[in-house]
């Protein structure tokens, strides 16, 4: 196992800094823009209390920034150490480098085949979709939610507005901590998933070592026994022998 260094932590923390930085300045526009149409087109909005309005002003900028903050994440992954997304990469891509060197394109496709051939692959396929996009999915789930469950709180008319906004948060913020909880747990699955990757790569390239070197020992025991010259000096030099 490569523990990173001191210089690879600080690049790293000032990539995803920097990518969070945008996407919270792209939030915060949108917040703008949101509370610019509230005031103009929907004035009533500013009667429901601070709550909303808070929500409105802080929710986009933290949620785009964690968002822009894991794609920083894996641009890095991906730049740095070659990482790429097993959804759409090809077997011999999944795993291209181990300790810093290239790995053999059959010895690859033979380790990417093990878990990616085959119909029993598409369910990991898709957990690892899950995974690799799992803040698209949480925003998109949470805003889904929201809207569904306005829509069917508004149809109990003996509610008030304000009691349906708040009764439609509710059932969204539940919805949004579990996949918050499902989101951890394909983070773990994924984690484990690349470190037995890894094990296997290694295990196969020190297997693939270990049979080139009998195969080396073969070839010379081999030559030794039938009196065959071990080296081109030795071939030259019995030549010369013979000529004399």
């Amino acid at each position: 196992m490569k523990f990173p260094s001191k210089e690879e932590l600080n690049e790293y923390t000032h990539t995803i800094a920097v990518g969070a930085i945008k996407g919270a300045v792209i939030g915060t526009g949108v917040s703008a823009l949101g509370y610019l149409y509230a005031k103009r087109r929907a004035p009533v909005f500013f009667t429901y209390g601070a709550f909303p309005r808070t929500f409105l002003l802080i929710a986009p900028p933290i949620m785009i920034g964690v968002t822009t903050m894991e794609f920083a994440s894996r641009e890095f992954e991906r730049e740095r150490y070659g990482y790429v997304d097993a959804a759409s990469a090809s077997p011999d891509m999944l795993i291209p480098k181990i300790n810093g060197s290239n790995i053999d394109p059959k010895l690859a496709a033979k380790v990417g085949a093990n878990g990616t051939d085959g119909a029993a692959a598409e369910p990991n396929a898709v957990l690892q979709y899950a995974a690799e996009n799992k803040y698209k999915i949480i925003m998109g789930a949470w805003a889904a939610s929201l809207a569904g469950s306005y829509w069917a709180v508004s149809k109990d008319k003996y509610l008030t507005k304000s009691q349906r906004i708040v009764q439609a948060r509710m059932y969204a913020q539940g919805l949004t901590v579990a996949l918050l909880l499902v989101s951890v747990m394909l983070s773990v699955s994924n984690g484990k998933e690349k470190d037995n990757s890894r094990e296997t790569g290694e295990a196969d390239l020190r297997e693939g070592k270990q049979t080139w070197e009998e195969i080396v020992e073969q070839e010379t025991a081999r030559e030794t026994a039938a009196h065959l010259p071990l080296h081109l000096s030795d071939r030259k030099n019995n030549g010369n022998h013979h000529h004399d």
